[in-house]
């Protein structure tokens, strides 16, 4: 048990140290495979408990596992709040309008310099009218060129955000993948949480046998929630990379 204790609270001084390194991120998530071979001492009443969350890390009976998700879910949290302000399918929709307008304001402005110039009369108020309306089509040209210009630095700065929300969302849903894969081991492995008496202790194997049976049935029902959790991170991860798609989609118009 010293170990175990050892090991989890060692290991989550390592993510609080390391959790904005992608690469040494990775490194903890494969550090956090490898423990669960070398320390497994999750009983049957923790796998009870887990099994009676409705979601949540809290469904995830693995101590270590359960500190990784907050880690995780903290980071995503924080990607989240920072993507306010950057809705990916308004700047697109926005920057494809604004195109359109420029094509209009400019061929405006080239009819009227036209107008302008083909003009040989010698009305002066005329003349006026025309001058006045060449300066008000590059009033129009300046300003839509302008809103171009904020709609591609707001996309510039939104890009990278929506970038660290897909991989928060990521990150969240291979905690989940990885309880799951040592979930399946527990399965395969009881005597791993329930201590199995003596070939000989035929009263004490019975009730083994039904400790381990309950087990399985525990596993089972956090397993089906954690299936059944995939389709919201699968969701959420499509909804960060559709946006990041269409910010480049909008800055390479």
């Amino acid at each position: 048990m010293k170990n175990q204790q050892w090991t989890t609270s060692n290991t989550i001084r390592i993510i609080s140290s390391v959790r904005n390194s992608r690469f040494t991120k990775g490194l903890v998530l494969g550090a956090f495979l490898f423990g669960s071979f070398l320390a497994q001492s999750q009983t049957l009443a923790e796998f009870k408990y887990s099994s009676e969350q409705s979601e949540g890390r809290k469904i995830i009976p693995y101590s270590d596992l359960q500190a990784l998700a907050k880690t995780e879910h903290d980071d995503q949290d924080r990607a989240t709040a920072a993507i306010a302000g950057y809705n990916s399918a308004k700047l697109l929709s926005d920057k494809k309008l604004y195109i359109g307008f420029r094509a209009d304001v400019n061929r405006n402005l080239n009819e009227s310099k036209k107008k302008l110039s083909d003009y040989k009369g010698t009305d002066a108020s005329k003349k006026a009218e025309l001058k006045k309306k060449v300066e008000t089509d590059e009033a129009d040209v300046k300003e839509v060129e302008a809103k171009l210009k904020d709609l591609d630095s707001k996309m510039t700065a939104g890009l990278p955000k929506w970038e660290a929300v897909a991989e928060a969302r990521k990150n969240v849903r291979k905690v989940f993948s990885n309880a799951y894969l040592r979930l399946e081991d527990s399965e395969d492995h009881p005597e791993k949480h329930i201590k199995k008496p003596a070939s000989t202790d035929k009263a004490g194997l019975a009730q083994w046998e039904k400790d381990s049976d309950l087990l399985k049935q525990y596993i089972a029902n956090i397993k089906g929630k954690i299936k059944d959790g995939y389709v919201d991170h699968d969701r959420e991860i499509k909804v960060a990379t559709d946006a990041v798609e269409k910010l480049k989609e909008g800055l390479a118009l």
